[in-house]
């Protein structure tokens, strides 16, 4: 199943990853009985709690992998950021690109792993110590491309990163990718892709809690 948003700038992207870290924190809390950490999380960043859908349904699940794909500047870090921003204990979280250290683990609750395979040739297996995290953990990945197929967590969340072209333009060049005012101010395509019985089941309640909590920043 598959859903699109086009977001509009910098900000937008932000807010995307913030609602999207809120949903997931959400169902997490739900899914431990632990409801008081989500509502200080809403008070605290002045929303309405929007995601009722998935606090009270019981039937909901979300996986704990999440992939991002895009080029080089497309916004998965930047959508990392915002997202590891809703949960709680994220002011002890500096979100940074892990291309160097392969893994960043955030003391959020639950725990973030963010891990980067851009330096792994194709078909690689999962690095060891990814394969250790336990339910009670959250994984987003970002070159996930790089894994064998076999690799791959059934359950998952895919997003799809990329910059919405100007017309007749066929790409952005590297000088203006390294200009970071000026990819900020791109438009940006977020194709969402959902893989595992867990995840289609949630769909509906999912697509809502990002829609209440976009329209709760307007």
């Amino acid at each position: 199943m598959e859903m699109e948003y086009i977001l509009s700038d910098l900000d937008d992207t932000l807010r995307f990853g913030f609602c999207m870290g809120k949903a997931f924190s959400d169902a997490f809390n739900n899914t431990n009985g632990n409801t008081s950490t989500a509502s200080t999380i809403s008070n605290a960043n002045n929303t309405s709690d929007n995601t009722s859908d998935l606090k009270n349904n019981n039937c909901v699940s979300l996986p704990r992998t999440i992939y991002l794909y895009g080029d080089l500047g497309a916004g998965k870090t930047t959508f990392t950021r915002a997202f590891v921003s809703a949960f709680a204990g994220a002011e002890n979280a500096e979100v940074a690109s892990p291309s160097f250290t392969l893994c960043h683990e955030y003391p959020t609750i639950p725990e973030i792993y963010h891990a980067d395979l851009y330096r792994l040739p194709n078909d690689s297996n999962l690095p060891e110590e990814l394969h250790e995290l336990t339910e009670n953990m959250l994984l987003i990945l970002e070159w996930p491309e790089r894994l064998k197929e076999a690799e791959r967590e059934e359950n998952r969340l895919e997003l799809h990163f990329s910059i919405v072209q100007e017309e007749n333009r066929v790409k952005m060049s590297i000088e203006e990718l390294d200009n970071f005012e000026n990819s900020c101010e791109k438009k940006r395509r977020i194709r969402l892709l959902i893989y595992g019985e867990k995840m289609i089941s949630s769909k509906d309640s999912l697509k809502k809690a990002l829609q209440n909590c976009f329209e709760s920043k307007k």
